[in-house]
């Protein structure tokens, strides 16, 4: 069984906060685990469609049996894009925990975010076919994950969590935590990690 990691990124970020991430990624992505890196070009539309379109290219260019997601405003932790090895006859796997980070600090993230995601080829080929669908059609979609309702999902719990960067050009906005906290297990000081990406927000 083949394992790949499919990276996208588009125009929507400043070079400083793609580069905290990217450097992170590359860190963490072990050697017998593919990467595919999808950086949009500058002069296309940012949008939902293009979105998609990007992972179905990331896919296009693997032979992996299984796809993990990774997005370019994301932290992710040692030990997360580990092999699969032992699938269990589910579509796709969510991975918790996640903490958000904003400009305050950390706080728990709620929710099965895209950017968690990881799932068997054919799975993650037909539902990213599927939203395309429905966008070209309908113009939107009532969220951009899989969900239970047409596929079979689990959840998988690590040890460290990944760390969602919000700024304003996330697809849902920025966004403001209830309980800020300044240090989490693993990560470093939030005001840390935005001594580096001072001024993306």
């Amino acid at each position: 069984m083949k394992t790949a990691v499919v990276y996208y990124s588009d125009k929507s970020i400043s070079p400083q906060l793609k580069n905290t991430c990217l450097s992170q990624l590359l860190s963490v992505v072990p050697p017998e685990v593919e990467l595919i890196m999808i950086n949009q070009a500058a002069r296309a539309d940012r949008n939902l469609i293009s979105l998609f379109l990007n992972i179905l290219c990331g896919i296009s260019q693997t032979e992996g049996d299984y796809i993990y997601l990774a997005e370019h405003d994301v932290l992710y932790p040692q030990g997360y894009f580990m092999p699969i090895t032992d699938w269990q006859g589910q579509d796709f796997t969510f991975t918790q925990p996640g903490y958000f980070l904003n400009e305050s600090g950390y706080y728990k993230r709620t929710g099965l975010p895209l950017s968690s995601l990881m799932g068997k080829r054919e799975a993650m080929v037909k539902f990213c076919e599927m939203k395309l669908l429905t966008l070209l059609l309908k113009g939107q979609v009532r969220s951009c994950e899989p969900t239970p309702a047409q596929w079979h999902i689990k959840i998988r719990r690590i040890e460290n969590p990944f760390i969602d960067i919000r700024h304003s050009s996330n697809f849902t906005g920025n966004r403001h935590g209830k309980t800020i906290m300044q240090e989490i297990e693993y990560w470093p000081k939030a005001a840390s990690i935005w001594k580096q990406i001072k001024g993306t927000v």
